[in-house]
């Protein structure tokens, strides 16, 4: 089986409104002049093309999604759930072709990493992470 994310909860009015007002409407003139390389390039990694679109577009609005995130805030939710949903999608794939690679079949989920400092690291797209080697009140 090969998971197909189908794409039908990638609705986010919120979202919608702010490509609009950047002058990036319609949706898909963004996605033909700023992230079809993006796209193209997970389709020829084995993704779906739905899933490579919807992380293609929404991955490049990961500061506004962590901030709504981190605020408790019910914008951008659509959004959100598209983009893990496309991600679970992808995690399921990598799962399932690392099961017929490998007589072991792994329980153990895919390791994620992504660099905290430097160019296009977590911290320069949202000065949140900062924070993170940083004692909170535990001490920890």
């Amino acid at each position: 089986d090969n998971p197909e994310y189908d794409g039908t909860k990638c609705s986010d009015p919120e979202l919608e409104n702010y490509i609009r007002t950047k002058g990036y409407y319609p949706l898909e003139m963004f996605e033909e002049r700023y992230r079809a390389g993006s796209i193209k390039a997970l389709v020829g990694r084995g993704w779906s093309a739905q899933a490579a679109r919807t992380f293609g577009i929404l991955s490049v609005w990961s500061a506004p999604i962590a901030r709504a995130l981190r605020k408790k805030e019910r914008r951008l939710v659509a959004s959100t759930y598209a983009l893990c949903q496309a991600l679970e999608c992808e995690s399921e794939r990598k799962q399932a072709q690392s099961k017929e690679a490998s007589s072991e079949a792994s329980s153990e989920p895919l390791r994620l990493y992504r660099h905290l400092r430097g160019t296009f690291g977590l911290v320069e797209v949202d000065s949140a992470w900062a924070q993170l080697e940083r004692p909170d009140s535990s001490g920890l």
